[in-house]
């Protein structure tokens, strides 16, 4: 077949190696025509190398070495690589390749000489045998017992052929896993894209309902920042309109008087404590502490901050709003330390009364605003003519109005 060379790029890979397949197999039942038939389809040479390869050396096995050259060079211009083409070639040019030649036509006569010889004997034989030896064979089958006839057994199924049919049936199915496998692998991937494309639907409802919530939920946070606004809005006007009012009823209900604040009695003080003793003076009273409660500088001597403390619960059991000034006093102390300058009355009677002051204020027991401190003079020192006692305060009791 001197067709010309026509490559077909259009021919898939897997039918491509089907038709390799099956013409592989006829040419190994030595079935070469339809070898050559397989893959020279419609008068055209195949378009890969192993394809060229095959059928060149069917064309060696049928002697035409031209023409195999010709296929295996063919098969270089597809693929210059292809290993088996070079060595074929190699071959065919050798010296060795033609005494190889002629030894396998020599055994194919030699063979052929034999098998005729053999045949010739045999017929030989069978002419040449004596009758009477065909007469006795013929009574003694008369005398043996007739044998059950066997049945015919069905014709031997040759190698060659049943080799071609298995090679046919398994490139026929080849062809049909081949089929079936692409078309569960369709099927397969068909229900993939199914899939894919229900979760991309899922995930876009998915997400048009979360665009709508936050729509929403943009929606009611407006609203309830203008309803937080408006409501701040309302609380300022109310709590000013509640001053207003709270000022007109003041204003009002306010009592015009000249008179001044009464206290309570003496004897409602209830102040029966040692140690303390209780002067009215100037509207008020002025409460002292008979011995003195500092040692030196704002240091409280022993059991003195326990008296104070007991005298402020006796003034809140009154349950009167008075105002508590505390006054401290210093006479002419020296100082604490030999190497220290004495600190002067006024300075330090200012410590005295805020210390105490700061111990009634521990004790919670009476507002920020009614209580206070303040220093004494030497005028009007609580004990005259002795410097010791008068390291004290004195707590002065006013009406809180």
């Amino acid at each position: 077949m001197d067709s010309k060379f026509i490559a077909e790029p259009e021919d898939s890979s897997a039918n491509a190696e089907l038709v390799f397949l099956q013409a592989s197999g006829f040419a190994a039942n030595g079935r070469l025509e339809e070898a050559k038939a397989m893959l020279c389809q419609g008068g055209q040479l195949p378009s890969t190398p192993k394809a060229l390869d095959l059928l060149a050396r069917i064309a060696v096995q049928a002697g035409d070495f031209a023409r195999a050259r010709k296929l295996w060079q063919t098969a270089l211009q597809l693929d210059p690589a292809y290993e088996p083409a070079k060595k074929a070639l190699d071959s065919l040019s050798s010296s060795w390749f033609a005494l190889a030649a002629a030894k396998r036509i020599g055994f194919l006569v030699f063979v052929t000489i034999a098998g005729c010889l053999a045949f010739v004997g045999v017929l030989t034989l069978f002419h040449l045998a004596p009758t009477t030896v065909s007469q006795q064979q013929s009574q003694a089958a008369n005398r043996l017992p007739s044998v059950p006839t066997r049945a015919a057994t069905p014709e031997q199924v040759k190698p060659n052929e049943l080799a071609s049919t298995v090679t046919a049936n398994d490139s026929a199915e080849a062809l049909k896993l081949l089929k079936e496998s692409l078309e569960l692998h369709a099927s397969q991937l068909d229900e993939q894209i199914n899939g894919v494309q229900r979760v991309q639907a899922k995930i876009l409802e998915g997400q048009e309902k979360i665009t709508e919530q936050v729509a929403n939920l943009s929606t009611t946070n407006q609203a309830l920042f203008t309803q937080q606004k408006a409501s701040f809005e309302l609380m300022e006007q109310t709590r000013d309109e509640l001053r207003l009012l709270s000022e007109s009823y003041a204003n009002n209900n306010q009592l015009v008087t000249n008179s001044t604040a009464t206290l309570p009695s003496l004897s409602s003080l209830n102040l029966s404590l040692d140690g303390i003793s209780v002067q009215p003076q100037s509207g008020g009273w002025s409460i002292r502490f008979d011995s003195a409660l500092f040692d030196r500088d704002d240091h409280l001597k022993i059991g003195s901050k326990s008296l104070i403390e007991a005298l402020a619960k006796a003034l809140v059991r009154t349950q009167e709003k008075i105002h508590v000034q505390v006054v401290g006093y210093a006479d002419n102390e020296p100082p604490t330390w030999p190497w220290s300058k004495p600190m002067n009355d006024a300075k330090l009677g200012q410590l005295r009364a805020d210390r105490v002051k700061a111990i009634l204020a521990r004790l919670s027991l009476f507002p920020s605003n009614a209580l206070s401190s303040t220093n004494g003079t030497s005028a009007d020192l609580p004990h005259p003519g002795d410097s010791r006692r008068n390291r004290t305060v004195v707590l002065r009791i006013s009406a809180q109005f």
